[in-house]
């Protein structure tokens, strides 16, 4: 999961994963990560001075096994205890299914 900073200081975030399978919560695991605070760069765009915020990245990376790919797990990263003013995106959710081989 890719986390990004666009605040105008650095914070350290808890990024969860869980994975259920038919409703039972079978793996939990969780990693924090340090993040910059938004780098702000001026250019000069027909005369006037533009701001632009790049905000700093990281990536969580999970390993999961043993898990019954069968039984379709839903997988579900989340940032925990992060308060912003758009929590829509501090989510995934993901069901895993086995390849089966059967196409469109």
């Amino acid at each position: 999961m890719e986390v990004h900073n666009h605040r105008p200081r650095k914070t350290q975030v808890k990024v969860r994963l869980d994975v259920r399978v038919q409703g039972q919560l079978v793996h939990s695991d969780f990693q924090k990560l340090d993040l910059q605070a938004r780098k702000v760069r001026s250019k000069q765009v027909d005369g006037k001075d533009i701001q632009r915020g790049e905000p700093d990245s990281a990536w969580a990376k999970f390993e999961i096994r043993n898990i019954d790919m069968s039984a379709n797990p839903v997988v579900h990263a989340y940032l925990d205890g992060v308060k912003d003013h758009f929590p829509l995106d501090d989510e995934a959710w993901l069901i895993l299914s086995p390849s089966g081989g059967r196409g469109c």
